[in-house]
């Protein structure tokens, strides 16, 4: 998806029977709301949040070098200097969280994406 010059990436929430009820949509709703407010240059920014058909459609800023769980695996081997300067990324956007009053809760390598 191409918003004005910049591209995007959709993430889409396919409603499931647990989803449907009110509450659940509500707490969906706020755990999406919340990170939207936050802007940090280690953190991938949420533009916009909409329903379609049976789903919620997440626009998120586009991250194409993958995740770092893959990273992991296709390196196989990474240098002091590579492996430093990725936990301080991490770092810097968690203590942002942080001070923001928002925690993550569920923090892995899967999780955790980077651009090219």
């Amino acid at each position: 998806m191409k918003y004005g010059e910049r591209h995007r990436a959709v993430k889409i929430i396919k409603e499931s029977a647990q989803l449907s009820k009110n509450s659940n949509k509500l707490k969906l709703a706020a755990e999406i709301t919340i990170p939207m407010e936050l802007d940090h240059p280690n953190i991938a920014k949420i533009y916009e949040v909409f329903e379609w058909k049976n789903a919620l459609g997440i626009v998120i800023e586009l991250c194409e070098g993958g995740d770092l769980f893959t990273y992991i695996k296709n390196q196989k081997k990474f240098s002091e200097a590579a492996t430093a300067s990725i936990f301080q990324q991490l770092i810097s956007g968690v203590n942002y969280m942080h001070k923001q009053g928002v925690f993550h809760r569920d923090i892995k390598p899967e999780n955790l994406l980077y651009d090219n």
